[in-house]
């Protein structure tokens, strides 16, 4: 077996960190920015839920400046829960500091003030890819040379997942009721893409 000179191995540690620190400094300037499609952030309980409510992470898949609105898809971190809808992001690819689990069937509206820190970012391949999984082909964005994947469908009540995702679907409606109900009760309904909506 060859011995990899120190220097190399020197030089390759170096450029690890010098891209660990642009992606940090990434994230760090653009916590600031505007909300805005891809943006892997923090969702807060609106004001009414605050109580019982908690903070989830989420998917900005959509923003209405004009209504201070955007349209999120709930995440979370345990890829071992990952259904067929589900669409399991590596930290490579987010910037996040862990795997990113979209619930593409968990979506919603939420107050974009709602909305904190940023925590990674996912480019128009990805959400395309993400699209394929929830339209039910995740063999496109397999062959699409991309890293995303998905888990197997619910099997039903008795499958382990199935109280996960029902808790899911509770905390989703927890942190975007209040903003639903201010569309239902004006009149004004949110632009929905009718492609990612599935029938449970």
């Amino acid at each position: 077996m060859t011995e990899i000179p120190a220097v190399v191995k020197s030089a390759a540690e170096a450029f690890r960190r010098s891209q660990d620190s642009k992606l940090v400094r990434s994230l760090s300037d653009s916590a600031t920015r505007r909300v805005a499609r891809g943006d892997l952030r923090v969702v807060e309980p609106p004001v009414r839920e605050a109580a019982a409510g908690t903070r989830r992470l989420c998917l900005v898949v959509g923003v209405d400046p004009a209504a201070d609105f955007a349209e999120v898809v709930l995440v979370h971190s345990a890829p071992e829960l990952a259904t067929s809808v589900d669409g399991v992001v590596p930290s490579s690819t987010t910037g996040a500091p862990y795997c990113a689990v979209v619930q593409t069937d968990l979506r919603g509206v939420a107050w974009t003030f709602q909305l904190g820190r940023l925590v990674g970012y996912l480019d128009e391949g990805s959400l395309e890819a993400l699209s394929s999984i929830a339209l039910g082909n995740p063999a496109a964005e397999r062959a699409q040379g991309n890293e995303i994947w998905s888990g197997s469908a619910l099997t039903g009540a008795s499958d382990g997942r199935w109280t996960f995702k029902t808790d899911e679907g509770s905390a989703l409606r927890s942190l975007t009721r209040e903003c639903t109900a201010a569309f239902l009760h004006c009149g004004t309904v949110g632009e929905f893409d009718p492609r990612l909506l599935r029938q449970g």
